[in-house]
Order: structure tokens, then C-alpha cells, then sequence
């Protein structure tokens, strides 16, 4: 049987069973923790009363120990459950898909070669292959690795962009928004440098700039305020 445990990641076989028989484990471990208490205070009620005279009240650690079980055994199955299931999302999104980057999957997990190298070992993707060591694919389309490394290599130079513009929307976030979070558009307008009133562009690439701009929405670069008229 493969297995790879992470810091926070186990990949098994049959994630998806796995997860549920944790799942059902973490309910019995709560139901027997549940169940016990009430006998404890089963157990006290009856030994406080007049009819008993205290002979059950020996008894009490019974219940209490089967506390303690039911919560260990709650922890254990929560902690395995937890862990399944970040397994067992990857897997769910890397099957919605006929092929994905491992940058899509695994955000920038230094680990990502040899998890999605697991689920293939594991069997939790079957049908899929690794392409180029940066894409899971289906097997029958014959992805290439020059294909997935081209792709890979695309969606890198795109992520300053989108950090920048991210960054760009942030200040901008507008209370009145009919939304929350969503910003009303509006036509950007160069902001004009503080010493010659000209309006300002990038030095990169030449996109104009809004005044409150800290990076390009076009290629994510730093803006300083030194940036001038738009590169010839």
C-alpha cells in the first residue's frame, strides 16, 4: 500500500471510503461520549435518592471512563477526517477537470509533484497521468510535455498581473457597493505626476496608471512615482 503523510496531507487508497469511515467513526466516538455522560448523571441522580442508599454510586467510573474513550475516539476520527479530506477535494477537482496544472490543484505546495504522484499511486486517479511533472491529464488525450510546460510556463507569467490588480482593488473596496466586495466599474483615468502634472504610465509596458495604482494591472510591475510618459 503507498502512502505519503504530510504535515497536514494523507494520501490512501480509496480516499472517498476513507473519509466516510472517519466520518462515521467521529459520530460513534460522540455517541458514546454522549451516551455516557447521561449515565452518569443517570447514575448520580439514582444514588442521591432515597430508594438506592449510594449502592450505585461505585459504579460512576464506568461512564466516566467511557467518556474519555468516546472522546479519544472522536479526536482520532475528526483528526483523519480532516486530513482525508483535503485529499479528498483534490481529488474531486482534478476529476472535474480532463486535465489541470498542479499549480491549479496545489496553489504553490512545495510538496506537489509528489502528492499528485500519490493519488496517481494510490489509485485515486484513475485514468490520469502526470504530464511534464506540472499537469495531471487524462491518459487518452496525449498531452505532451512541451504542451503542459508551455501552459505551466503561461499561467506563471499571468499571476503578477492578477496579484497587482488584486492589490490595485483592494483600497478601492467601496462601502455603498450593492454587493459586498464588489466594486462599481469605472473607466480608469492616468493619474497626473506630482511635479509636471503629466499623466503617468508604466515603465514596463506603458498601461496607463489610476492614482492609487501601487502595481501594473497590465504586467504587475512596482509603480514608482517617477513613471512618466508611456515607453515609445
Amino acid at each position: 500500500m503507498v502512502r505519503v503523510s504530510l504535515p497536514t496531507i494523507c494520501v490512501v487508497p480509496n480516499i472517498e471510503k476513507r473519509y466516510n469511515s472517519m466520518r462515521v467513526l467521529r459520530a460513534v466516538g460522540a455517541a458514546i461520549a454522549i451516551l455516557a455522560f447521561a449515565g452518569v448523571i443517570a447514575i448520580m441522580a439514582v444514588s442521591f435518592s432515597d430508594a438506592s442508599d449510594g449502592m450505585i454510586l461505585p459504579f460512576i467510573p464506568i461512564p466516566m471512563l467511557c467518556i474519555m474513550a468516546g472522546m479519544l475516539i472522536f479526536a482520532f476520527g475528526n483528526y483523519k477526517a480532516m486530513q482525508y479530506a483535503r485529499v479528498k477535494a483534490a481529488v474531486n477537482t482534478i476529476k472535474s477537470r480532463d486535465k489541470i496544472l498542479l499549480l491549479d490543484v496545489f496553489s504553490m505546495e512545495s510538496n506537489s509533484i509528489e502528492l499528485a504522484q500519490a493519488m496517481l499511486d494510490t489509485g485515486n486517479l484513475p485514468g490520469y497521468e502526470l504530464v511534464g511533472s506540472v499537469m495531471l491529464a487524462k491518459t487518452e488525450l496525449h498531452v505532451s510535455e512541451e504542451e503542459a510546460v508551455a501552459e505551466h510556463n503561461a499561467r506563471l507569467q499571468s499571476m503578477p498581473a492578477m496579484m497587482g490588480a488584486m492589490i490595485n482593488a483592494a483600497p478601492n473596496l467601496d462601502n455603498t457597493s450593492p454587493l459586498p466586495g464588489v466594486m462599481p466599474q469605472a473607466p480608469i483615468t492616468p493619474a497626473k505626476d506630482e511635479k509636471d502634472g503629466k499623466p503617468r504610465f508604466c515603465t514596463q509596458c506603458g498601461t496607463a496608471l489610476a492614482e492609487t495604482d501601487k502595481f501594473c494591472p497590465s504586467c504587475g510591475a512596482p509603480v514608482s512615482r517617477r513613471d512618466g510618459a508611456p515607453r515609445s
